[in-house]
C-alpha cells in the first residue's frame, strides 16, 4: 500500500509523512521517528478496536464459527 488514506491528527504528522515537507523543513534527530511511532500507535489502537467489534458482532450471528 503507497501512501496513508488515514486522516492526520495534527500537522506535525502531515509535515513528517510528506516529502515536500521533510525537504524544506529541519527536523531535529528522531523527531520525525517519534511522529510516526505515534501515529502507528493510534492505528494499531483503531484497528484493535475494529477486530474486537467485528468479533463481537460475528458472536451475534447464528451460524458463524471463530474457531481455526
Amino acid at each position: 500500500m503507497m501512501g496513508h488514506r488515514e486522516r492526520f491528527s495534527d500537522g506535525d504528522e502531515w509535515d513528517a509523512f510528506s516529502r515536500r515537507a521533510k525537504r524544506y523543513l529541519h527536523w531535529r534527530p528522531g523527531e520525525r521517528a517519534r511522529i510516526k511511532r505515534k501515529f502507528n500507535k493510534r492505528q494499531r489502537k483503531e484497528n484493535a478496536h475494529d477486530d474486537r467489534r467485528d468479533e463481537s458482532a460475528a458472536h451475534l450471528q447464528p451460524g458463524t464459527s471463530l474457531g481455526g
